[in-house]
């Protein structure tokens, strides 16, 4: 977003900084292309801020968005460290990363001794959802590769009641209820949860279009972009899922890299957590 230079309230941005220039806000921002996960590090040096933020008045936000793809998502936390799996079929190449300080709770009479001459004296209040610091937009071009960018487009249609998949030449369309979107996006960027995610939607999935390609008499498999690059990979034929439906399941762990058992690591780890919670 441009910063607006007349904010009704203090704010601290690359270009102004109410708070008599006593401290600063900005994020290192790197993308872990082995792991797909974004590290976004807000790095604050204001106290004042920090004390706020320690208190549950103001928390971190980093918000994800693609023009290309029209997608937008909002992470908030009081951690200043984000680690955010980034999902390529929602995502074009190119990614703006955009990092805040927002209120989460009313603040008023906000403490001013630290604020620049032009406040003093004043009554300041923070409504919840105010920005409080600013950082510069992070432009991140990402290479996804073929395997990932992807031949996978997930999005929400008000007429779905649950899920519903369908093939092209160039994609496998995964089209969920707006509720459902919401749960995929909020899941999908949770460590604990993604795994699980991408075994029960987009695996399930991909074997549906697989099937879907198999069953149609009147298809060829030549004419399937995604479908030739998959049975490429894990050095198949279509003769061979075609004859043997049975070894579409060797071909979907050649191409998400052994999911079931990526899908038991991640209950184990999820239920070493819940126990270390309930000691």
């Amino acid at each position: 977003m441009d910063v607006n230079a007349n904010f009704p309230y203090p704010v601290m941005t690359p270009v102004r900084n109410d708070f008599n220039n006593m401290g600063s806000f900005h994020a290192d921002i790197n993308f872990d292309t082995e792991t797909g996960f974004l590290n976004v590090n807000c790095i604050l040096t204001n106290q004042s801020i920090k004390e706020y933020i320690d208190k549950g008045f103001m928390e971190y936000a980093v918000i994800i968005s693609c023009s290309h793809s029209k997608y937008r998502s909002v992470l908030t936390q009081s951690n200043s460290l984000f680690q955010i799996k980034l999902d390529p079929t929602v995502l074009d190449e190119k990614v703006v990363i955009q990092t805040f300080i927002i209120v989460k709770r009313k603040i008023d009479d906000f403490n001013t001794d630290h604020l620049s001459e032009i406040y003093k004296g004043l009554q300041i209040s923070y409504d919840a959802g105010s920005y409080v610091a600013i950082s510069d937009n992070y432009n991140l071009k990402i290479n996804f590769g073929n395997e990932s960018k992807s031949f996978i487009t997930i999005k929400s249609n008000d007429n779905v009641q649950d899920i519903e998949v369908n093939v092209d030449e160039n994609k496998i369309l995964v089209t969920l209820s707006p509720t459902n979107f919401k749960y995929y996006e909020a899941y999908l960027n949770d460590i604990n949860y993604r795994d699980i995610v991408a075994y029960n939607l987009i695996i399930s999935s991909v074997t549906s279009a697989v099937y879907q390609i198999i069953n149609d008499m009147d298809s060829d498999p030549e004419d399937y972009d995604w479908l030739d690059a998959m049975l490429d990979k894990a050095n198949m034929d279509f003769n061979d899922i075609k004859e043997s439906p049975s070894e579409v399941q060797k071909l979907i762990t050649s191409t998400f890299k052994n999911p079931v058992t990526r899908l038991f690591k991640t209950l184990d780890n999820l239920s070493d957590n819940e126990e270390y919670a309930n000691e």
